[in-house]
């Protein structure tokens, strides 16, 4: 006996419809139309027995989902989930190469040492030409005028001549002898050759003349020194011109 659901109507067994107001029944299965499954349920990997495991999941080991193994590495993270970070740019032995910020502040160091150094030559050449006509032009006018016009010349000459012998001493001896100059060394920073290692003397003078001599080059000095400034932002190696053209590198010291 089948109960219509809608009005409680009773209808034979196995109708397919209300005789009272036309509901559909549905109809309760045979006798015997469910079977037990057999097999072992365990006995598939991945599932019962009869059910497929799908390959090429994330979670199985051997390609399916149906157990639950290891996640399997990506090729660019040990942690496991394939996304992990670019390594960044490694010099000469694996040492971390210098930044370009490092570099230009180590460089306005140097710059600063080289400049505050012909300042004071300045005022020391002052004072003693300023002296020096005036006890002289005590004594005799034209000696006077001749101190004068010498302290002039000295006063244009001899600074640009100190700050070139300051550069060779910090930026060629220093380099050369413990690997970096002044403003280097406040940044943390490092000279090497390409098989990581120290600067030798004529190598760092021609480094040095390369550096200076681009600023020479009439109509386009001022280009070539902007140039070689920035040209680490975009250098996979973050050379410099003067760092390409004897293969030197700067890096990080540990």
């Amino acid at each position: 006996m089948s109960i219509c659901p809608s009005c409680g109507a009773q209808n034979a067994d196995r109708a397919s419809f209300c005789v009272k107001c036309g509901t559909t029944l549905v109809a309760a299965p045979p006798p015997g139309s469910w079977q037990q499954p057999s097999g072992d349920l365990s006995s598939t990997p991945g599932g019962g027995a009869g059910w497929p495991t799908p390959s090429g999941g994330l979670n199985d080991p051997a390609g399916g989902f149906g157990t639950r193994g290891p996640a399997q590495a990506g090729p660019l993270s040990p942690q496991g989930y394939g996304y992990g970070q670019p390594p960044s740019p490694t010099g000469p032995g694996g040492m971390r190469l210098a930044e370009w910020g490092d570099r230009a502040l180590a460089a306005l160091i140097d710059g600063g040492l080289v400049f505050a150094g012909i300042i004071v030559l300045y005022i020391v050449i002052g004072i003693i030409g300023i002296g020096g006509s005036a006890a002289l032009g005590s004594i005799s006018e034209d000696l006077g005028g001749l101190a004068a016009s010498g302290s002039c010349c000295i006063f244009f000459i001899l600074p640009p001549v100190a700050a070139l012998l300051v550069n060779l001493y910090n930026k060629v001896y220093l380099i050369s002898q413990r690997g970096f100059s002044i403003g280097q060394g406040v940044m943390g920073l490092k000279v090497v050759m390409g098989d990581g290692g120290p600067v030798q003397l004529g190598t760092s003078v021609l480094r040095f003349a390369v550096q200076l001599g681009l600023g020479i080059i009439p109509f386009v000095g001022w280009i070539l020194v902007l140039l070689n400034l920035l040209w680490p932002l975009w250098d996979p190696q973050k050379q410099t011109l003067h760092d390409k053209a004897v293969g030197t590198f700067v890096v990080k010291r540990s």
